[in-house]
């Protein structure tokens, strides 16, 4: 794994996130990267998140290049996706082949390779509304064993009422 640190006076966010689906915290670079390890964290076919999971070395004819994927998500169905998060108006040329080079040894690995951008405003407010109710994932009720997520519904009719002292 690659460690990642910040100094004062540094133009990027990181910091650590709590994720529920592993009960670890994860780190993020980014409030983009944050707000993608939201995402993921929210969502239920996800079961394991790595943050900065290896460096990848080549040589691009010229030179000897690296990168680090930002992350590595285990699917419940087992299947593996490397992700990178950059926004789409700040991928520089260097990125866009470090990108395709992660996507090239991901197939080679039977992984999928996936370099997400900004995510849409209202997805994101919503589930932050969720996550700041205690209410993660698929809103459920059942454990599933190892995986920190349920498998039955919950009722969520209620939503539309808000609870007393609750607020989005």
């Amino acid at each position: 794994m690659r460690t990642f640190r910040w100094s004062r006076g540094e133009c990027h966010f990181p910091g650590w996130y709590w994720a529920a689906t592993t009960g670890l915290h994860v780190s993020f670079e980014s409030w983009l990267e944050r707000d993608r390890l939201l995402l993921m964290d929210f969502d239920p076919s996800v079961v394991g998140i790595g943050s900065q999971p290896f460096w990848l070395h080549w040589h691009d004819g010229e030179r000897e290049r690296r990168h680090a994927p930002d992350y590595f998500v285990r699917r419940a169905d087992g299947s593996a996706v490397v992700v990178d998060v950059r926004a789409d108006d700040r991928i520089e040329p260097k990125d866009a082949e470090a990108f395709e080079v992660m996507r090239l040894l991901c197939a080679q690995a039977g992984w999928r390779f996936e370099r997400l951008g900004t995510p849409d405003a209202v997805l994101l407010a919503n589930v932050r509304c969720f996550r700041a109710t205690g209410t993660h994932g698929v809103c459920t009720t059942r454990r599933l064993p190892g995986s920190g997520r349920s498998s039955q519904p919950r009722d969520l009719s209620w939503w539309g009422q808000r609870p007393p002292g609750i607020g989005c």
